[in-house]
């Protein structure tokens, strides 16, 4: 039963999330579209990937998988993000941070 509450607290929101977002961005439309058409989408799967791994990695952590806890907690600190430039992130405007050297 647990596994069964982990997918729908995941897929769910998920899905819904996209669904909206798709609808939003390909057919452009207004009025309260417009919200799923902000950054705050991919903040929402950073979220949703980070708590996941943050579940898995205190499960080991329990189970006294040391190794695995630490490497799914190095995981959640490595996740790259993506920054929007001038224009919305979903608008295909994708660029990886990177640090100069």
């Amino acid at each position: 039963m647990v596994a069964l509450g982990k997918k729908l607290s995941v897929l769910l929101p998920a899905a819904f999330v996209v669904g909206f977002t798709r609808i939003a961005q390909y057919e452009k439309r207004d009025g309260w579209w417009t919200v799923f058409r902000m950054d705050w989408v991919l903040w929402f799967f950073y979220a949703i990937l980070g708590l996941t791994i943050l579940e898995a990695s205190l499960k080991d952590f329990e189970m006294g998988n040391w190794f695995n806890g630490l490497s799914g907690l190095i995981l959640i600190v490595t996740i790259p993000l993506v920054e929007s430039g001038k224009g919305s992130v979903l608008a295909g405007k994708f660029q990886w941070r990177s640090q100069e050297i």
